[in-house]
């Protein structure tokens, strides 16, 4: 996104030809700079190569533009949140607290509520976290801000917390696999495996080796053997068709689980043939 902003930015300015997309940060620094070196109090472009610093994880690049940005504009209000990012970037957690809370005392800003959380997060304080993905949810409900709430609560061991905010974000923002499946395992793990199958059962198109194996878990735990039986052997059948017709070490893996499940020792030993032969040549090609 930011540098979608900086084409933008300097073809405006008049100081880049129009046909760029897709850049890596470094050649976006580059024609920034340059674009500084011929117009040095232009704040606008100051900043855009603050966000770039901040990108490229270069803290102290940033702070430096940071500085210049504030004397040019006399406002350092304006770059509290960069400069909170900066901090948060170069460890000095409390330094970004500050600028964070300063932030906040003015606007109610979801992108501060994200960072500030994730610096209580970082710091071991899960409820304070908790608190802000939630007031960032509530003010732009998105994925990322359901999971981070998610993840704060179940780091406090509140599964019943958990789960409600799971039903919350569900009826918020739609389908998500990653809340979906928080869900499914928070409802079995409070011991509800009536409830766990029954969200399952709301979202067929989670990935479906996964699915038919915690579904014959469920059913297991609810006293349902015969059914849980049916379930792995369509399991089975469906993992290994996969498996064979498009073979990945992934796909290998999920049918060395199913036929595990299942007790079918040669196919298991079947399927982790084909993972140890993938896993040299997938991690060869990774070097």
């Amino acid at each position: 996104m930011r540098g979608t902003v900086v084409w933008t930015v300097l073809v405006a300015l008049g100081l880049s030809a129009p046909a760029r997309a897709n850049d890596p940060i470094d050649e976006d620094l580059a024609e920034v700079s340059a674009a500084i070196e011929a117009r040095p109090t232009d704040a606008r472009l100051r900043r855009v190569r603050v966000s770039l610093w901040l990108d490229a994880e270069r803290a102290n690049e940033a702070v430096l533009d940071l500085d210049v940005l504030d004397a040019l504009t006399g406002d350092p209000s304006a770059t509290r949140l960069l400069r909170a990012e900066a901090e948060a970037l170069r460890g000095r957690d409390e330094a970004a607290l500050a600028l964070l809370d300063a932030h906040l005392a003015h606007a109610s800003d979801p992108a501060a509520y994200d960072l500030r959380a994730a610096v209580f997060a970082r710091l071991g304080e899960h409820e304070r976290a908790a608190q802000d993905w939630a007031a960032a949810f509530y003010a732009a409900p998105t994925v990322v801000r359901a999971m981070g709430r998610i993840d704060a609560l179940r780091s406090l061991h509140r599964d019943a917390e958990v789960i409600r905010a799971c039903r919350e974000a569900l009826a918020t923002i739609g389908e998500s696999v990653m809340v979906r499946w928080e869900l499914v395992e928070s409802l079995e793990r409070v011991g509800a495996p009536d409830e766990a199958l029954r969200a399952l059962d709301a979202a067929p198109r989670l990935a479906p080796v996964r699915r038919g194996l915690h579904r014959a878990r469920l059913l297991v735990l609810l006293g349902r053997s015969a059914e849980a039986t049916l379930q792995l052997a369509q399991t089975h059948a469906l993992a290994f068709a996969r498996a064979r017709r498009r073979p990945s070490l992934g796909a290998w893996r999920e049918a060395a689980l199913v036929a595990h499940a299942l007790g079918r020792a040669d196919d298991a030993s079947e399927a982790e043939r084909h993972v140890a032969v993938l896993a040299p040549s997938i991690l060869g090609g990774a070097r």
